[in-house]
């Protein structure tokens, strides 16, 4: 009997979001252009692209490593006999979640930041399974709101307001 090291429906979803964070790491140079002149500033127009990219490789790292410990971890004690209580994994809600973040990165350019930032959130709060409107609407109007003032003052960066309101 050999014995698996993880089983891959476990990491799936992380595998292909390194996957993707991957190739979005190596396309920012080229979808990014910085002048000659801002070459030696810390925040640039490639700062938060950046930043976010690093911070998925890392998770789903991290997220991968863990789950192939817990099985190294699980390997060691006995099998349960019950084996029909698996975990499914919602590719579907991941699919409409990345769906979701390509329609946010077209509907800033017409929307406008806030709105676009609003339906991502509020997209992603439902695949995961939040029902509580209160608190869907709270969090996405927080997060549009504090990463438009954080992303302005802090970082001095500025997205489109959007055609419709700009």
């Amino acid at each position: 009997m050999s014995a698996k090291l993880f089983n891959l429906k476990n990491i799936f979803s992380s595998i292909v979001t390194l996957a993707i964070a991957t190739v979005v790491y190596l396309a920012i140079p080229n979808q990014i252009k910085t002048s000659l002149f801002t070459g030696e500033l810390i925040f640039g127009p490639r700062t938060l692209p950046y930043l976010l990219v690093y911070t998925i490789i890392i998770l789903s790292t991290v997220d991968i490593f863990l789950e192939v410990r817990k099985n190294i971890i699980k390997k060691d004690t006995k099998p349960k006999s019950d084996s029909n209580n698996i975990k499914k994994h919602n590719y579907i809600g991941l699919l409409i979640v990345i769906v979701s973040i390509f329609l946010w990165i077209i509907l800033v350019l017409y929307f406008g930041y806030k709105l676009a930032t609003i339906f991502l959130v509020v997209t992603s709060m439902l695949v995961i399974g939040n029902n509580k409107w209160w608190q869907i609407i709270f969090l996405s109007l927080i997060l549009s709101f504090g990463f438009d003032y954080f992303i302005k003052a802090v970082l001095r960066v500025y997205f489109p307001e959007g055609i419709f309101f700009g």
